[in-house]
């Protein structure tokens, strides 16, 4: 059965670093399904894999430019399949913006009913989401296992993971499980709602490649933080 997983959190807390490397660590288990829902993606970067298409590009070609004979709804599928990126051990569906005129509402409509057609092909389906807690408004993420919120041991940082929690609670959004990771921690800060998946230390050599715009697939055995995020991965039941 497929395992679904979201990552949440206030913006520069390691979202999307957190997202890569837990997708390699699931690759090594299942298919993964990777979903970059933040309008501003980039998953792509850390993970080694170019994006041609996104689901906001798709959108705007099925309002506009549909050839004669053919519904907007198989253009659509056609375009969105084509939006999938194929990775080592993982694919990468991209959300994107709309180019053109309108409001993500679609996008995000689209991206809910894609990944649920896809993701039953897949053992793992992770969801890196935008930062803060508009995407859990629009609903983008609205069945998990679990969810991942990040933070950094900051009062700004463990807040926003306090609202999330909260939110989550109050839009009655199915979580199996709410966990907190705690980034660039030696020791967590306990948060109301959460249980603690665990800390991840500072890697200078994940801090290497970061700033050199390398995949984090170039990362040593010896990373404390990849070996922070199997062991969260393991406390999760992912693995």
């Amino acid at each position: 059965m497929t395992k679904v997983i979201g990552i949440a959190g206030k913006g520069g807390t390691g979202k999307t670093t957190f997202a890569a490397l837990l997708i390699m660590e699931l690759a090594k288990k299942g298919t993964v399904l990777a979903v970059d829902a933040d309008p501003n993606y980039n998953l792509n970067g850390p993970l080694g894999v170019g994006v041609t298409s996104t689901i906001g590009r798709s959108r705007d070609k099925a309002l506009e430019n549909v050839p004669d004979g053919v519904s907007k709804a198989d253009f659509m599928k056609l375009e969105l399949e084509r939006s999938l990126v194929e990775g080592n051990g993982f694919d990468l569906i991209v959300m994107g913006r709309p180019e053109g005129p309108g409001c993500y509402c679609y996008p995000n409509a689209l991206i809910r009913e894609y990944v649920a057609m896809l993701q039953k092909g897949y053992d793992f389906v992770v969801i890196d989401n935008e930062a803060g807690l508009e995407h859990l408004s629009r609903r983008t993420t609205s069945s998990l296992d679990v969810v991942f919120v990040m933070s950094q041991p900051t009062r700004a940082g463990i807040m926003t993971a306090e609202r999330i929690a909260a939110l989550m609670k109050e839009m009655r959004i199915s979580v199996g499980r709410t966990m907190l990771v705690m980034n660039m921690a030696e020791a967590a800060t306990p948060v109301d709602g959460m249980e603690l998946a665990g800390t991840i230390p500072m890697d200078e050599e994940l801090a290497a490649l970061g700033e050199e715009g390398r995949p984090l697939a170039q990362l040593s055995t010896h990373s404390t933080a990849a070996k922070a995020v199997r062991s969260i991965a393991l406390k999760a039941g992912l693995i």
